[in-house]
Order: C-alpha cells, then sequence, then structure tokens
C-alpha cells in the first residue's frame, strides 16, 4: 500500500529571516514542508515518489490511479503511452512544429509558437538551453511524463505573475494547451491537463495606443527623413579632427534615401493601416502607379487575415513611391522597403527626434502600430463612413474599427455642444413681457 506525505526542505536562516550557508554564526535551522502531497509506493523492491496535489483529497486519488497503473504495468499490460512519456519533450516539440509546417502555417506563426513553448517549458526547468533563451541550443530536456506532472495551480500562478495583458496570457495558455492536445490526438498522452488552466481576462489591458494629429504626423515624417544624415552631420562634426565635420556627396546621398524610405515606410503605414510585418513583405510590382487611380494591392500570401486587399492611392503618393523605386533601382520582385527587425528602436528615435513623446501624461503609448489607430482616426475625422473604415482597415468585426482602433479624444468635443438643443427657460420677467 501505498502512503502520502509532504517533502520537508532544510535550510539555515539568519535573525532576519534570509538563508544563509549552514554553519553561518547565530544562524538557525528552518525546515519547510512542500505545498504538494507526495505518493510514496513500492514497485518490484524500489520506493517510488511522485508530486501529486495541494489537495489531500485529490491527492490520495491520484495515488490510487498510480498504483492501479504500476500494477497493470508490473504484470505486463503496459500502457500505450509509456514509452512516449519517457522520451524527451524537445522530441515532440520538433514533430509538433512540422505538423504545424505541413498545415501551411506562416513563418511567423511557427516561431511564435515555438518561442511561447520554449519559454514556458524553460521557466518550469524543463529544458536547459545555452543562454537561457529559447532561440539558443537546447543543452538538457526532461521528459513528456514531467511536463505532466506540473501543478495547473502552479500554471495559473505562471500565468497571473505575468506582467501582460490577458490576450497575451491566454496565448501562453493557447500554445502550450494545443501543443497537449496534438499529443492527444496522436495517441501520445491520454489527457490534456492544461485544458483546466484559468483563462485570463482580455478585457484588462496593461497599455492603451493613442492616435497622433495630422501636425505631428508631418513632423515624425519629416523627422523619419532628416535624422540619418543630421545624427551622421552631429557625429562628424564631434570627429573633426579625423573626418574634418564634413560629409562627402556619396555618404550624403546615401543617408538622405536612407531616411526618405523610412519617411515612406510612416506615411505607407498611416495612410493604409498595413502593420510592420506586411510593410515588410510588399514587393514593388504590387504597385500600380501609371493609372488614372493609383492603387496598391495586397495579396493574401502576405496579410494577417489571408484575404487580397487594394488600397487606392493619393496620386502625389503614388508619384514619391515611384520616384522612390527608381532612385533605388529596385526590380519588380525586390521588396518596396526596408524594414528593419529593429524598426521600434528606430521609430522611438525618429519620435524623440521629432519631440513627440513615445508615452504621454494618460500612459498611452505611441509605438509603430498606433500608425494604424491614427489611420482609423483619420478616416474617421474626416466624416467616413463606419462600414468603409472597417473595409479599409480589414478587420472582422465593426466594434475593432470603432472601439479598439478609434480614439474619442481626437475629435472635436465642441460639436456636441451645437448638436445638443438649447433647452432655454423663460424667467418671470421674459413671462411679463
Amino acid at each position: 500500500m501505498g502512503y502520502l506525505k509532504k517533502q520537508v526542505t532544510t535550510c539555515w536562516v539568519d535573525a532576519t529571516g534570509k538563508r544563509v550557508p549552514k554553519g553561518t554564526p547565530k544562524a538557525k535551522k528552518k525546515q519547510t514542508e512542500s505545498p504538494k502531497w507526495y505518493g510514496v509506493f513500492n514497485s518490484k523492491g524500489k520506493k517510488l515518489s511522485f508530486p501529486l496535489h495541494r489537495d489531500k483529497r485529490v491527492a490520495e486519488k491520484m495515488l490510487k490511479d498510480l498504483e492501479a497503473a504500476q500494477y497493470k504495468n508490473d504484470l505486463g499490460h503496459i500502457s500505450p503511452f509509456a514509452k512516449h512519456l519517457s522520451r524527451p519533450i524537445s522530441d515532440h516539440l520538433e514533430m509538433y512544429i512540422m505538423f504545424l509546417e505541413e498545415k501551411d502555417r506562416g513563418e511567423r506563426y511557427l516561431k511564435d509558437c515555438k518561442r511561447l513553448i520554449t519559454t514556458t517549458l524553460i521557466h518550469f526547468k524543463l529544458i536547459t538551453t545555452e543562454d537561457n533563451t529559447w532561440q539558443s541550443k537546447i543543452t538538457s530536456c526532461k521528459t513528456l511524463l514531467d511536463l505532466i506532472s506540473i501543478d495547473v495551480e502552479d500554471f495559473d500562478l505562471y500565468l497571473a505573475r505575468m506582467k501582460l495583458s490577458g490576450r497575451t496570457k491566454n496565448t501562453y495558455r493557447g500554445a502550450i494547451s494545443s501543443f497537449l492536445t496534438w499529443l492527444v490526438s496522436k495517441r501520445r498522452l491520454e489527457t490534456n491537463p492544461f485544458l483546466l488552466v484559468t483563462k485570463s481576462d482580455e478585457s484588462r489591458k496593461t497599455f492603451v495606443r493613442r492616435s497622433e494629429s495630422e501636425p505631428n504626423i508631418i513632423k515624425l515624417l519629416q523627422s523619419a527623413k532628416d535624422r540619418p544624415l543630421a545624427k551622421f552631420e552631429e557625429k562628424c562634426m564631434k570627429r573633426k579632427a579625423a573626418l574634418g565635420g564634413k560629409i562627402n556627396n556619396e555618404a550624403k546621398k546615401r543617408l538622405e534615401l536612407k531616411g526618405y524610405g523610412r519617411a515612406l515606410v510612416y506615411k505607407m503605414a498611416v495612410l493604409t493601416g498595413l502593420r510592420a510585418a506586411e510593410l515588410h513583405k510588399l514587393k514593388v510590382h504590387f504597385l500600380e502607379t501609371e493609372t488614372d487611380q493609383p492603387k496598391l494591392f495586397a495579396p493574401k500570401t502576405i496579410t494577417k487575415n489571408k484575404k487580397d486587399a487594394v488600397f487606392h492611392l493619393r496620386k502625389e503618393f503614388a508619384e514619391e513611391l515611384a520616384s522612390w523605386v527608381k532612385q533605388t533601382g529596385r526590380k519588380p520582385t525586390d521588396p518596396l522597403f526596408s524594414v528593419p527587425r529593429n524598426y521600434l528602436r528606430n521609430f522611438k528615435k525618429d519620435l524623440q527626434f521629432a519631440g513627440i513623446p513615445y508615452l504621454d501624461t494618460q500612459g498611452r503609448k505611441f509605438d509603430f502600430h498606433a500608425l494604424r489607430k491614427t489611420c482609423n482616426v483619420l478616416m474617421g475625422q474626416a466624416k467616413i463612413s463606419p462600414a468603409l473604415r472597417q473595409k479599409h482597415m480589414r478587420h472582422s468585426d465593426i466594434r475593432l474599427t470603432l472601439e479598439t482602433y478609434d480614439d474619442a479624444d481626437a475629435y472635436d468635443q465642441t460639436i456636441i455642444v451645437s448638436g445638443l438643443p438649447e433647452f432655454r427657460l423663460n424667467n418671470s420677467e421674459d413671462a411679463k413681457l
């Protein structure tokens, strides 16, 4: 018969309760019981111990199930999941990623999926990497049995302590749960315990994006255009001895072109609402600048919602894009823009150069994605119908257009006063007249 017990950890503490090495003067011995109950039973002359649950009743049931399963194994009735439970988690994860690739999941989806799962496994010390990040090489890995031994309450606590939005927390939960659901479907696991993990409240937001006014957007575009050359000239002035404080025409042209390209990226984002990942995948041949109504075609292979999109462009902007393509010598199959991985870092520097705060007094952020919100607000200020705004923004739900991506503070509040009736009251003197 097995029995339950709690693991006792012994340590030494000083007068303030801080842990210290054994033998420290005036240190006291302190014993702490584990929050979980452990099940202990014998199998083939060996004493086995497993962490079970914090609730004693639940732990007793789990112990009985373990004893029954072990008894069957001792008799030769091996569980069909036993061989999979003893394999490293990394083996299963590699097969899961391959499965997603066969389902034609996008490159970014696969990368995010691997990042979320591996980050979680690192936190629970189930996987160890060279520099303790998800991108580095795995040095050691525990088994699938160790993964399903994680207490659901511990996982709830892990999500609760994250300083992230409820939606992001649910993304972490969904990634690990989908992985285990796949294991169940492939008969590598009996059940998915992570289905019991509590969902986070997505209505609570850690930060809110704001839109910016038209004058500030103009300042941002000019800042993006001028900053590369201005910063280089400033650096040259500090190194007069080496460079004479001058810059040759070829380098000047290159830096001016770099700034011009960055300004066009911001302009495209605020006029079309395209995301950074979508802008990165735009090709030159997606542009139609020689027609009466210039257009930009975004195929479903690059859009987030996997649907084709067409954006009508102002003639002035189309001419700027055509000039950009000609100056840079880009071919039809080349990327339209060069959007680097550190685009947000450059964006923050451009904001600072323009004198626009990244975080305002209300705690609202203006990051690159806020250009998309600004696009929607500018259409609202121009009194474009909500249906057209939803189509241009490619939103599946009108609430995204009118709530999440709108900003009531950006509109003229005085129209409320003029729009309401006067409701004038006559006083007693007016009544006599």
